[in-house]
């Protein structure tokens, strides 16, 4: 009994964990960075229609897909976009 109550906590925090991200998010999100590289995270959140913690997802994913990066020092930083495709 235990056993499966362990088992079903672990599928709830895995579907928890799980987010969908749409793809034309990540291509706002990409051209924004294209048009500004320098903007911050709290910048962009100020755009219509996105949101601090949205941006944060979104970058994560790109950043994870490897489409963009961020360079440079804590007080001067930019990012690099590396491809959409």
């Amino acid at each position: 009994m235990f056993e499966m109550i362990l088992e079903a906590l672990k599928n709830v925090d895995a579907k928890q964990r799980s987010f969908s991200i749409h793809p034309s998010s990540e291509e706002r999100l990409f051209a924004l960075l294209r048009e500004d590289p320098r903007m911050t995270i709290p910048l962009i959140a100020q755009q219509p229609g996105l949101g601090e913690r949205q941006v944060c997802r979104l970058s994560a994913s790109l950043k994870e897909k490897g489409k963009i990066k961020r360079e440079g020092s804590n007080n001067f930083s930019y990012w690099i976009m590396i491809s959409m495709s």
